[in-house]
């Protein structure tokens, strides 16, 4: 027992370390330790017109890969159903970690939350890990046949070098430019203006609480309940109008 503790006393310190700045921060700020992410979450997932996570999930899943290969993605599919043969056959921890991506997908398909690539990450990392295992599994044995053959070793080395180097110039995860958030420019714009002509305790009323949180000192009232759960019961009926009127804002703010 007494091995654990001091490891299990680090890792909650280290936990800590970065987290309490936040909880205080947040509290002082927004009112409360963390956002109602779930909750909110579900509650749009409710509205007509937002698609779901499970309602998602297979358009979602058709796209895995997009950022890696462009267009061509639909190659690494065959990799990543070899590499689940080859997780569920040789290996426990990958048996153990694709049954939490299971149980993961399950209970948040039955929670109704609405699609976000947030929660579609876990999976499409699942995914990665066993076109990663395939590959490697592949090449294990590439080279092992090839060990007996130096000509075809040396051939084989620079087509890979020539197709790596065909990657890294074409596909902008290597080379490509910072995709900025669209939003953020009039969202510090308008931070900017409320700081000049409002008074601090002026309070917004937002759907974007991250920019107006942070780059002003006024008190914000969030549309979607992330950080205002008293709205909860109107948002989930979609009365945008019914919030501002019961809760009176300063300043409407959607860019």
């Amino acid at each position: 027992r007494s091995e654990l503790v001091g490891p299990g006393r680090r890792a909650l310190g280290g936990f800590l370390l970065p987290v309490l700045p936040w909880w205080i921060y947040a509290a002082t700020h927004f009112g409360a330790l963390l956002p109602h992410t779930l909750h909110v979450k579900i509650v749009q997932g409710r509205l007509d017109g937002i698609p779901t996570f499970a309602g998602a999930l297979l358009p979602d899943a058709a796209q895995w890969g997009t950022s890696l290969l462009g267009a061509s993605h639909v190659v690494l599919w065959p990799f990543a159903l070899h590499g689940l043969l080859l997780a569920l056959r040789r290996s426990p921890f990958m048996r153990r970690y694709l049954g939490w991506v299971a149980v993961y997908t399950a209970i948040y398909a039955m929670l109704g939350v609405v699609d976000s690539m947030w929660y579609h990450l876990p999976l499409s990392f699942a995914w990665l890990a066993l076109v990663g295992l395939s590959l490697g599994d592949l090449l294990t044995r590439a080279l092992a046949w090839l060990s007996t053959r130096p000509r075809t070793q040396a051939a084989l080395r620079t087509a890979v070098l020539a197709v790596l180097t065909a990657i890294c110039l074409r596909f902008p995860f290597v080379n490509g430019p910072a995709v900025a958030d669209p939003r953020g420019d009039p969202y510090l714009s308008i931070a900017a203006w409320i700081r000049s002509n409002g008074t601090p305790d002026a309070r917004i009323a937002t759907r974007e609480v991250g920019y107006l949180g942070y780059y002003t000192p006024n008190p914000i009232l969030d549309l979607d309940g992330l950080v205002s759960p008293e709205v909860f019961p109107l948002a989930a009926a979609n009365e945008r109008d019914e919030i501002l009127r019961e809760y009176p804002c300063a300043y409407y703010v959607d860019v």
